[in-house]
Formats: structure tokens, sequence, C-alpha cells
């Protein structure tokens, strides 16, 4: 009766492109991620490691990432780990997977790459894993096998990565998995890569266990891999929380929010060295105040892995504005040049000179327009 932890999904090395310096922290929370799932293989006495796909985010690796991955796969001693290609690192990027077996991959890890590879049987877990591996990044096959035979061993598991379909969502290239090819398969148990939030799927032996570490904004029920036990009544699953990280989508409003004062004190409830914080002001703009959003950023940053400070509220509309500044003042001036422009515009230039009505009349109506 083997136990398997089944992840996917880490992505080592993931750039994080629009969050600067904290883009290194947070790889460095990826990494150590990977070294509490063999922590947690370790303890909870698994027979097996399974890495469902897109272990490594793309051909931008470090050397030091790929000897770090062969390290903390090694510490697993004899037990097995088995990796097979995902959709960010497809078998045909070879690059990435020569760079890893550089390094010495200890003989406890088995890189499931070629078709021809199919099935590998490990006798000592009485299973064989069947995996057709991704060789591109986009495909509009199936990366689920076929069982072809089922006297190789007691139990069978299937590994794929891929998208369960869903019409007018998925892109037909996205390695597409049918219900229905789940349900008819006589496998113990699916271990699916690529959703990176949990779902179990249709079958009710198939499960994406989602990202281990969280990647970005809006992922839900991520941050976990799964300890799954077969049996021949059937299988077992725990979700076991691994990751660090906590992603904090936040919206304030400018009808509770009126000062950059106001968006610090509710922001630094959130405080947290491994805190990912991205803060939206939207609703209408609030006259006389600017909100300094690199201002903001620079006060909280200390506080945050990561913070962003989006400034999204909207100009109010020109005949209140004009109400509340006559002609006579600058800033009423000011918005009557911009509401003549936008009466004779393309659709392109209308978008401008909004941002412009926008930014220009909280500039003018702030305490540093008296220093201009």
């Amino acid at each position: 009766m083997p136990r398997i932890i089944h992840t996917a999904d880490i992505h080592l090395g993931m750039q994080f492109k629009n969050f600067g310096r904290s883009g290194n922290r947070i790889r460095a929370y990826l990494k150590n991620c990977l070294r509490k799932i063999v922590d947690l293989t370790l303890e909870n006495q698994a027979q097996c490691l399974l890495i469902a796909g897109d272990l490594f985010d793309s051909t931008r690796i470090s050397s030091s990432t790929y000897r770090f991955v062969v390290s903390e796969l090694g510490k697993l001693g004899d037990i097995p780990a088995v990796i097979i290609p995902g959709t960010h690192d497809p078998a045909s990027k070879r690059i990435i997977w020569d760079s890893l077996k550089e390094c010495e991959v200890p003989s406890n890890v088995h890189l499931v790459l070629k078709p021809e590879q199919n099935p590998l049987t490990l006798k000592e877990l009485d299973t064989t894993f069947w995996v057709k591996p991704n060789q591109q990044s986009n495909s509009n096959q199936s990366p689920v096998p076929e069982l072809a035979d089922s006297s190789l061993s007691k139990y069978h598991v299937a590994i794929a990565h891929g998208s369960m379909v869903i019409p007018g969502v998925n892109p037909k290239d996205d390695h597409p998995i049918q219900a229905e090819e789940l349900k008819d398969s006589n496998f113990n148990y699916i271990a699916l890569g690529h959703w990176h939030s949990y779902k179990e799927v249709e079958s009710g032996k198939a499960f994406y266990p989602g990202a281990p570490e969280i990647i970005r904004f809006g992922l839900k029920d991520a941050g976990h891999v799964l300890k799954v036990d077969i049996n021949d009544d059937g299988i077992i699953t725990e979700k076991i929380k691994v990751a660090e990280t906590v992603w904090q989508d936040i919206e304030l409003s400018t009808d509770v929010i009126l000062s950059p004062g106001d968006i610090i004190k509710e922001l630094e409830a959130y405080s947290g060295d491994s805190t990912v914080i991205r803060c939206r002001i939207t609703g209408e703009q609030v006259p006389g105040t600017n909100f300094d959003t690199e201002l903001i950023e620079t006060e909280l940053e200390d506080r945050y892995c990561f913070i962003r400070v989006e400034d999204l509220t909207e100009s109010q509309n020109l005949e209140k504005l004009l109400n509340n500044h006559p002609s006579v003042t600058i800033t009423g001036q000011f918005i009557e040049v911009v509401k003549e422009q936008l009466e004779n515009t393309t659709p392109e230039m209308r978008e401008v000179l909004n941002d412009a009505l926008k930014l220009g009349t909280r500039l003018l109506t702030s305490k540093k327009a008296d220093q201009l």
C-alpha cells in the first residue's frame, strides 16, 4: 500500500518581472518550498515523491538552482522521486534537463522525459507509473496515458500535466484532458499538474494539488501538497499546507479612505515578512488629496515581502468638477481646456485626456500646488 506525496507547479526560477528586488525574495520562498516538500516526504514516511510537471518555470535557471534541486532530492535517500515535464519545462527545452543531469542527479530520481520511458515500474512499491511526457509547451493532444498492461504491478498511477477541458474557457492546445478519459481509466490514482489551485476532478481519483507556493494574486486553495495513500479499497488523500507566502489583494474605496495616512493605517494590519500585498484605491477622486502611491510604498516596503499600491480612482464628472472649481481659478481653467479637447477627439485620445484630467486636477488641488 504505497504512500505518495503528490505535488506540481513549483516553478523554480520564476522571474516575477514586476516585483523589482522583491523577486529574489519570492524566488527564495519557492526554493524553500521544495525543501519543505522533501522534509515532509521523509516525515510522513512516504514511499515516493511525484512532481507532475513545471518543477522549473523556464530555461532561465541559475546553475545554483539546479544544484539545489539535486541536493534536496538526494536527501530522500532510497525514496524515489518521479518527475515529468510540464508546459513551462517541456522535454523539448533540453537545456533545462541537460543542465540538471550535469549536476549528477542521484539514482533515486527518475526523470521521465521520453515516451519510450513509459511505463516506469518500481518493484519495491509494486506500482507502475504511466506517463505521456509533454514534449512541447502546447499540444492539442491529451497528456493522459493508457494503462496498457495491468499485469506489471498491483497498483497503477498515471501522471499527466494538462488542463481539464472547459468549453469556451481553455485554449484547445493546453494539453486538453477530457473528464470521460479519467472516469473510464483503470488507474488507482491520477496525479495531475498544471492548475495552480487544488481540484478534485470528476472521477474522484484524479487530483490537481495546486501550486505548493503561491505565485500570483487571485489563487484560491493553493499552497498545499497531497499525501496519497493507495490501498485495495481505493485512495485516501490529505491536503498538507506548505506555502509560506501570503498574497493579499486589497481594495480600499475613497468612500472611507480620504488620505494617504488612512491607507497606511489600513495596510499596517497586514504587515508580515512573507506577505505580498497589492492595494487598489478605487472610487471617486478626493478633491485636494494626492494619493502618492510611490510615497506610500516607500513608507511601508520594509513591512512586507512586496507591496504595490495602485491608484484606480476616477475623476469627478466634468460638471461636478466645474462647479467645484470655477473658471476664474487655475484648476477651473485647466478643466475647461481638457473639456474642449474631449469634445473633439478620438477614442484613444479620450483615454489619455481623462488620465490627464485626473492627474492634473489632483496635482492642482493638492497641497503640493502651493509650491508651484
